[in-house]
């Protein structure tokens, strides 16, 4: 019998066997989601007054860029990853990266920082980068394209 009780209960065991995810289902079928923006960076280390201080750095806080993919949006619009390593305390510490400080005139603390620009953002826009390399601070605009197949979000 289709009462307000039972509709309710399958609806609650659909959602928990599901985990909310729906794909979205139109007259034509399945309406497919809206490219992800990608940048290319794949690996940076989140700076705090301690980190910075033990790399020697101006920036208190930022990401440091440690790798970037070749032929990416950032590799295009010319951010520069690790290229040095320096060791602290016996651990290797990948250095000479520029620092991303701000992203759309948002500070930049870490990699959830990034996501929260990247969300509000589609493939074909861009976004004014803030950074420090070597302690000079400039702008750099990065157009984001779209998420390839082979590579995974950081977001």
């Amino acid at each position: 019998m289709h009462n307000p009780v039972n509709i309710a209960i399958s609806f609650v065991v659909l959602i928990a066997v599901v985990g909310g995810s729906f794909f979205y289902v139109s007259s034509s079928g399945l309406v497919k989601l809206p490219p992800e923006p990608w940048i290319g960076i794949t690996e940076g280390l989140e700076l705090n007054p301690a980190r910075a201080e033990a790399l020697g750095l101006n920036q208190q806080h930022g990401v440091l860029i440690i790798n970037i993919t070749q032929g990416s949006p950032a590799q295009k619009a010319g951010l520069v990853g690790a290229n040095n390593v320096t060791v602290i305390d016996g651990v290797s510490v990948p250095t000479g990266g520029d620092i991303i400080v701000s992203m759309d005139d948002r500070p930049i603390n870490g990699r959830e920082d990034v996501c929260a620009v990247l969300a509000q953002k589609e493939v074909g826009d861009s976004s004014k980068f803030v950074i420090d390399r070597r302690g000079k601070v400039q702008e750099i605009d990065v157009v984001l394209e779209e998420l390839p197949p082979q590579a995974k979000s950081t977001c």
